[in-house]
């Protein structure tokens, strides 16, 4: 048998799956179990005689046809088999094992043959076993049938034999097997089913499986020349099976460690480190390595031997300019794990302080990669290394100067970790000598204070010199005790310096400062011992490195500084992460005393409204209410019970100073929510602080202290009545009493802290349903506001006052109308005196609303006999009293509408309970009046409002309208600013509740509106009109324009509000969308960033509206580019390219439309910034099908002879590259622009191109910028880019912002230089039309400015 078995030749063969020839072979397919049983029985005969007999030819044979049917026999039959042959290979290698020892050479042959043949039938069973497995993965389970070869575990039979296989490998085999390749033949039989295992990931994860296997090639490896073949078969692995790479890379360093075996290691780093990566979107990456493989590869290996590495670290640095942004990455990851292994044994070694800097290098150039994968890893390494023991400050300057770079980096992932980096590094700064705060303002004391220490000491060395060549005075005794306590002396020093007042200090420099020129006139001698201490050198040498420590300190803190503002602006940020991190951040600096941070910790505050999604414990209002629990709401366990108590009443307290609306809105909406929740952190004991604070009277104490407590008691009550009804004396004693008339905003938040006695409203309930209690006329509350209200002041905090008492009378009164008539009637009284409140008063009032208007219709009617001197007695009293009235009337129109919703919410329900007398016996008037029906009732209260609050006969409010008139339309005799301001605002808040009184002094208004030059007043008009168009679309609708005209205000605050009230009412549907759009289009160009975020944020809500920037584009487009818009080239194509981001443009219809209508405009423009400015408009569209190409190319009449303008050939030549661009072109496509671009080129020719060429060459600087600033402009104009542009307004600025860079930088400038010189040339061209257009234009605007003049007595400076 030993002639007819060839071991390379039978391996061979059994490759081939099919057609294997065994000479004795047994066919076992469909044999029972008896006769598979008695062919096992005779192996095992026949083998336990002696292991030799596995040469029997027939023994031999029945094996290997068991092997051969290996998947028609069941597992328990092959398991019995694969025992009887292991069994044998043992006893067959123990006996080889003791002649090796024995060196019986007689008996290697024998021993040859025996093994071969055992090896080769453990091979081919751990092949077939492994096919199976494998198999069983990926098939599907059959119930029915009943062989289990498929789900059977074979991993005991696989151990087994690879332990056995070790232990034949670790005899001397070089003996037995002296030839070379007929030893890797049966090395073979071992190692490939080892290398086999790896494909299976089940068997990857194994760890017995894993040590066998590396034991086993190890040996092959180190002892049998399997070097070269490992490498090649373990990068074969490392390309087609991923789950590999971690295998590989513990087998490596199993070498390295357990055989000491370092070659393999660096040769396969080797051979990585000249592969070439791409990534998975390139076109060639079929055939190409898998980069996601290796990097796991080098990750596992750097983490477990990172000497394995850092030995071929010169090798693999060339994979940073791999074109794999994944291979980039892992170097990235790599470094860090060399900087981090170095830094263990930077102590011992100090020359690794080099290796390390440069490594920090590599990472900092990394911080530029074009792919944000490979910043964001840099910077995961730097969180990594900045929690070593070894602080790198150096290294940590840098850092954060990287960091502070990248807050504007246009990727959010990035973004985010940046925010992570700069935690990282605050929390685990070195600079912890003074208890680790960073108060910037207290180490530069600390700074001041070394750095007059070091001008004040001197050492021996120093003093020497002058002492030998003019000696003084000076006793030797002395310099004894000086030298005796030279430590002493520096104590003191020290410590008096850091008792000392910064005042002192600068004090004391000042000082020195003037002696200075004296201190020159005097010898060297006396200047040193008259005012400096001699120390040692080393004394003075650890002051210099403390002042180097304090600069390094103040340096971060002060880098810490400059990016809070920018982390601020991202709360706003559209990524949730993002904001988390910038929340965690500024809590993080907040704590290490960053005074700076308290800003960011107050704007935190508007992420209240944030709308969580379903993460429990993950949204953004969670972590808002965790990061000001944990700031200012926490118990200290350091701490007592009432220090706690104290400390979060003052915290609470402290977050209403220096505060506005907007951030006390949502501070109470955040304690409301805080006091809503199931644990409540602000407990009995604070609100208990808070009221003693708010009712401390034994003492003085500071007014803001009084008013936080209230404002947050207030607030509080939101979620609780309780709160406030428990205390309604103590506030009427305090807020309304003494206290409240001498500060008049303690009072203000006194009555907000009463309303809350309404009670909490139900969210199911409808809007304007009163909910909670009313006190009757005669309670103490109203006596005290009356007393309050009636207080004579001249401050201007009594009108916010007022405010909020007419509002407490109107929540809380059974009866506000008769209380606010006595508020009303008393005011008067001191206002006109008591003979003006008679009953021909009433008359006289009535009578002259008509003489009033007669004379307000022409100005020569002011010379008649009217009143030319105003009859009140103080422009403050008769202010106060017409604000009352106005807000009195505003009141009382939101209190008819509660009485309606009351009255039907009753008439729904049946039995009627619940319902207050007031409100019964105002409910049977109106059944009186309207009947039954809930109609009628509406119509009832409409006819209230419209004939009865400012016409009745009965009604007090009717008696001020003309009043209100008289003031608003004689500014040159009232004229106090105060006055007119709230006359404005009263005139407003009269005319929202009659329509008739409206329309008929609306343009008045109008009239104020164009010509006060108090941007409050026009401020207060642009608000009241957004309140009128609510009530009265129509009459603001037909003179939509006035407002419009606000948004050339040159005021920024009336540009805003008006931005803010168009947006509210265009995008509610309230006003039609007309021409003037184009204005609030302008806006997206104002200087004021806020007004233009504004705007964008209107067009992008607009946006989403049907059509609604389509239908409106050719209008802006006219407007925007008439020669009297006002608006430059540069921010035209700015505004256009926004507008044309949005989603209408993708659609072909419209994008067709568009075409036409833009071609026709060239017809009719003349000018050629015109011409530039529309063919910009058609480059910007995208040109995605046939169909647009053929609109243009029908408009070719229309634009082909404005094609020698330069921009405009310029836009043209893009709009064909748009359409050689598109994927999907088709042949009728491709044609049409071959046909435009021919077109065009026919138009301009060959010799003009050549003599621009000429003309540029010649140095015509101007046209070569030109051209090159539309070059670079043009690259940035693809498709996808201009897609991004829909997004919200905010998300559109921070894009920009970081996406900036010095090259657009410089084309910015080149293109706005361009465009002034284009803008000279055009208006030397057309000079002539320009006049001709604005002395039209100066026309229309004089006619328009004089109609509304003349209804009204207004100065000419319109004040």
């Amino acid at each position: 048998m030993r002639d007819d078995f060839l071991l390379s030749d039978e391996v061979l063969k059994l490759q081939e799956k099919e057609g294997y020839y065994i000479p004795n072979e047994i066919d076992l397919r469909g044999k029972s179990d008896q006769d598979i049983s008695r062919y096992l029985n005779e192996i095992t005969d026949s083998v336990e005689v002696s292991s030799e007999n596995i040469s029997d030819l027939v023994v031999f044979d029945k094996i290997r046809s068991f092997l051969k049917y290996f998947t028609h026999i069941q597992p328990r039959w092959l398991t019995r088999l694969f025992d009887i042959v292991l069994s044998a290979f043992r006893i067959e290698i123990k006996s080889t094992s003791d002649d090796l020892e024995n060196d019986q050479k007689e008996t290697f042959s024998n021993h040859r043959h025996y093994l071969e043949l055992y090896g080769y039938l453990i091979h081919w069973f751990l092949i077939s076993a492994e096919e199976n497995a494998t198999i069983s993965k990926t098939a599907k389970k059959s119930k029915s049938s009943d062989n289990d070869l498929r789900t059977f575990d074979w991993s005991n039979q696989k151990l087994k034999a690879f332990d056995t296989a070790s232990w034949l490998l670790d005899l001397k085999l070089s003996k037995i097997w002296t030839m070379t390749p007929e030893r890797i033949t049966f090395i073979t039989l071992f190692t490939k089913p080892a290398y086999q295992l790896f494909e299976n990931p089940v068997n990857a994860k194994s760890t017995r499986v894993k040590e066998r296997v590396f034991r086993i090639l190890g040996l092959c490896v180190k002892y049998y020349d399997h070097a070269f073949v490992a490498q090649t078969t373990m990068m074969q692995n490392l390309q087609y099976w991923e789950h590999s790479a971690e295998p590989m890379a513990e087998f490596l360093i199993y070498l390295v460690e357990k055989l000491n075996y370092n070659q393999l290691a660096d040769e396969i780093l080797r051979d990585v480190s000249h592969r070439e990566f791409k990534d998975a979107g390139a076109k060639e990456v079929k055939d190409s390595p898998n980069p996601k493989t290796f990097s796991i590869f080098l990750t596992k290996l750097v983490d477990l031997s990172p000497k394995t590495i850092l030995k071929n670290i010169s090798l693999l640095i060339h994979q940073l300019d791999s074109e794999s942004y994944l291979m980039r990455s892992t170097m990235i990851d790599i470094l860090g794990f060399m900087i981090e292994d170095l830094s263990k044994s930077i102590e011992d070694n100090s020359n690794q302080m080099e290796q390390i800097n440069g490594f920090f290098d590599i990472l900092e150039e990394r911080m530029l990669d074009s792919i944000s994968y490979c910043r964001q890893k840099v910077l995961q390494v730097y969180l990594r290394l900045f929690d070593l023991k070894a602080k790198f400050p150096k290294r940590r300057q840098a850092a954060t100067v990287l960091a502070i770079r990248h807050l504007q980096d246009k990727s959010s992932t990035v973004r985010k970790y940046v925010i992570r980096l700069l935690c990282k590094l605050i929390s685990t700064h070195p600079y912890s000598m003074y208890g680790g705060e960073l108060d910037l303002d207290d180490w530069k004391k600390r700074l001041e204070t070394l750095n007059s220490e070091i001008e004040n000491v001197t050492t021996e060395e120093d003093i020497l010199p002058f002492i030998i060549v003019q000696p003084t005075p000076k006793a030797n005794g002395q310099e004894e005790n000086t030298v005796k306590n030279d430590n002493e002396e520096d104590k003191n020093v020290r410590e008096n310096d850091e008792n000392r007042d910064e005042d002192e200090i600068m004090a004391e420099a000042s000082n020195e400062e003037g002696n200075q020129d004296e201190e020159q006139k005097e010898t060297e001698v006396e200047k040193p011992q008259s005012s400096k201490t001699v120390v040692s050198a080393e004394k003075l040498q650890q002051l210099i490195l403390m002042k180097a420590f304090h600069e390094d300190a103040i340096a971060f803190i002060q880098q810490i500084h400059a990016c809070i503002p920018i982390i601020t602006q991202l709360l706003s940020s559209k990524s949730k992460a993002e904001v988390l991190e910038s929340m965690n951040f500024l809590v993080i600096a907040y704590n290490y005393q960053v005074k700076i941070a308290q800003e960011g910790i107050r704007k935190m505050l508007h992420l209240i409204w944030t709308k969580d999604t379903s993460d429990e414990g993950k949204g953004i209002k969670m972590k808002l209410l965790s990061c000001y629990e944990s700031l200012y709401l926490e118990f200290d366990r350091n701490c007592s019970r009432r220090t706690n108590v104290n400390r979060i009443a003052k915290n609470l307290i402290g977050l209403t100073y220096d505060t506005n609306l907007a951030e006390l809105t949502s501070l109470e909406q955040l304690l409301k929510t805080v006091m809503q929740s199931s644990n409540s952190r602000i407990s009995f004991e604070v609100i208990e602080k808070l009221w003693s604070v708010y009712g401390f009277t034994k003492g003085r104490i500071q007014k803001s202290q009084r008013r936080g407590a209230i404002i947050i008691l207030g607030m509080l009550a939101q979620a609780d009545t309780r709160i406030v009804s428990e205390k309604i004396d103590l506030m009427l004693k305090i807020g309304l009493g003494t206290l409240g008339k001498s500060d008049l905003i303690l009072a203000r938040y006194t009555c907000i802290a009463l309303q809350r006695l309404q009670g909490v409203k139900g969210v199911e309930k409808g809007r304007g349903v009163q909910v909670g209690i009313r006190f009757p006329l005669q309670h103490s509350i109203f006596t005290r506001l009356k007393d309050v209200i009636n207080s004579p002041t001249e401050s201007n905090e009594w009108f916010s006052l007022a405010e909020q008492a007419i509002n407490t009378v109107y929540l809380l009164c059974e009866h506000p109308e008769t209380l606010c008539k006595e508020l009303i009637y008393q005011k008067t009284i001191k206002v006109f005196g008591v003979k003006e409140m008679s009953p021909e008063f009433s008359d006289t009032a009535t009578n002259t609303d008509s003489m009033i208007l007669d004379y307000d219709m022409s100005q020569l009617q002011q010379n008649l006999p009217f009143p030319q001197n105003s009859i009140h007695q103080s422009s403050t009293e008769l202010a106060q009293l017409l604000f009352m009235v106005g807000h009195v009337a505003l009141k009382q129109i939101v209190h008819l509408e509660i009485v309606e919703s009351a009255w039907k919410n009753k008439k729904s329900q049946k039995d009627g309970k619940g319902k207050e007398p007031r409100e019964e016996e105002e409910v049977d008037e109106l059944e009186q009046v309207g009947g039954t029906a809930e109609d009628d009732i509406g119509d009832a209260v409409i006819r209230i409002r419209e004939r009865e609050i400012l016409y009745g006969n009965q009604s007090l409010l009717a008696r001020y309208g003309p009043l209100l008139v008289e003031v608003c339309a004689r500014n040159k005799l009232y004229n106090d600013r105060t006055l007119q301001v709230t006359a404005t605002l009263a005139l407003a808040k009269f005319m929202c509740v009659s329509s008739e009184f409206c329309e008929k002094h609306l343009q008045l208004l109008f009239t104020i509106l164009e010509k006060s030059q108090d941007a409050t007043i026009r401020s207060n008009i642009v608000i009241a009109l957004g309140d009128m168009a609510v009530c009265f679309s129509t009459l603001i609708d037909d003179n939509i324009s006035f407002l419009y005209n606000r948004l050339s205000d040159p005021d920024t605050l009336v540009k805003k509000n008006t931005v803010m009230v168009l947006t509210h009412l265009i995008l509610n549907g309230m006003v039609k969308v007309k021409g003037q759009i184009s204005e609030m289009a302008k806006c997206l160009e104002d200087a004021d960033q806020r007004i233009a975020d504004l705007a964008k944020l209107f067009f992008t809500e607009l946006a989403s509206k049907d059509n609604a920037i389509y239908n409106n584009l050719p209008d802006i487009i006219s407007n925007l580019t008439m020669a009297n818009s006002g608006l430059e080239e540069e921010g035209f194509r700015r505004i256009m390219k926004f507008l044309f981001g949005f989603d209408f443009v993708e659609k072909e219809k419209q994008a067709e439309n568009i075409i036409d209508k833009l071609c026709q405009r060239f017809v009719a423009a003349e000018m050629e910034r015109t011409w530039r400015e529309i063919a910009y408009c058609l480059s910007l569209l995208p040109y995605k099908s046939e169909k647009s190409m053929k609109r243009l190319l029908e408009g070719w009449p229309a634009y082909q002879d404005k094609l020698h303008e330069d921009y405009v050939h310029k836009c043209f030549l893009d709009i064909i590259a748009k359409g050689r661009l598109q994927k999907s072109q088709r042949p009728d496509m491709k044609t049409m622009v071959d046909e435009l671009d021919q077109k065009i080129e026919k138009v301009r020719g060959p010799k003009q191109e050549a003599k621009e060429a000429m003309d540029t060459a010649q140095g015509d600087s101007n046209n070569k910028k030109t051209k090159t600033s539309v070059k670079k402009e043009t690259k940035k104009k693809t498709p996808a880019k201009e897609k991004d542009v829909s997004t919200t307004g905010v998300k559109r600025r921070r894009s920009r912002r970081v996406e900036y860079d010095e090259e657009s930088d410089e084309d910015i400038e080149e293109y706005a230089e361009n465009d002034d010189d284009d803008d000279e040339n055009d208006e030397d061209d057309d000079e002539e039309e320009d006049d001709d257009d604005d002395e039209e234009e100066g026309d229309e605007e004089e006619e328009e400015d004089n109609e509304p003049a003349e209804s009204m007595d207004m100065d000419e400076d319109g004040s």
